[in-house]
């Protein structure tokens, strides 16, 4: 039997209050590393949500023009372009049902994205997400 006064148990003791601390200190520093924004450092990846300036910057476009589209502009402001990890298409009918989660790859583009909701057999248009990267100059694969 071990007593608190053995040095065999003190040792023990020792080695498990360093464990405890140790652990506890990762769990303390072990963060993900995002890259700053204007100074400040995200506690998650937001760079397609950072890409909001990019949909301002069309906004302002569009109102530059001489004969102003206001239901584009409104389209812009309400659904984004720049700033939203998804892409909703138009296509034939599907042939089969799609669910939420399942993998779909771009015809043309080799962009790999997810059905963001179930869709029946039939349905015309789609609504896909797409990663993003951490980087906010290259946030996004599928654009130019």
């Amino acid at each position: 039997c071990l007593s608190p006064r053995t040095s065999h148990f003190q040792g023990m003791c020792y080695k498990a209050m360093q464990q405890v601390l140790v652990l506890a200190c990762m769990g303390q520093f072990a963060r993900a590393s995002w890259p700053s924004i204007a100074g400040y450092p995200p506690g998650s990846k937001v760079t397609d949500h950072n890409a909001i300036d990019l949909d301002q910057r069309a906004i302002e476009l569009e109102l530059s023009q001489p004969t102003i589209d206001y239901n584009r502009v409104y389209k812009i402001y309400s659904e984004g372009g720049n700033s939203k990890a998804y892409a909703l298409f138009t296509v034939v009918p599907l042939g089969t049902d799609l669910k939420k989660g399942d993998t779909v790859i771009g015809k043309t583009s080799r962009v790999e994205g997810k059905v963001y909701q179930s869709y029946p057999k039939n349905a015309t248009v789609i609504k896909v997400t797409y990663k993003v990267s951490e980087t906010q100059q290259s946030y996004v694969s599928c654009k130019k």
